[in-house]
């Protein structure tokens, strides 16, 4: 288990009304819980993003892959073992 660690950050105002409404309406026991909510989703955003940047770039081999097999669906060979 790894121990938490303790940082400082500045906010604006208007960030920590928000954060403050935050933890009332979801029933977080404090403010860190926000921000580890927020830090986990910039993460998942990220994970996302770079997961859409290997698509994109894998994607015309894919391709590629996908229309060699196409070909040899058809070449009347039923069954085949391997």
């Amino acid at each position: 288990m790894q121990i938490a660690q303790k940082v400082s950050i500045s906010l604006d105002p208007s960030m920590i009304g928000f954060m403050q409404g935050y933890v009332k309406r979801n029933h977080l026991k404090s403010r860190s819980s926000v921000v580890h909510h927020a830090l986990r989703l910039l993460e998942q955003t990220e994970k996302e993003r770079e997961l859409e940047t290997a698509y994109r770039q894998s994607a015309p081999s894919d391709l590629m892959v996908a229309q060699e097999f196409a070909s040899t669906t058809g070449d009347g060979l039923a069954d085949e073992a391997w």
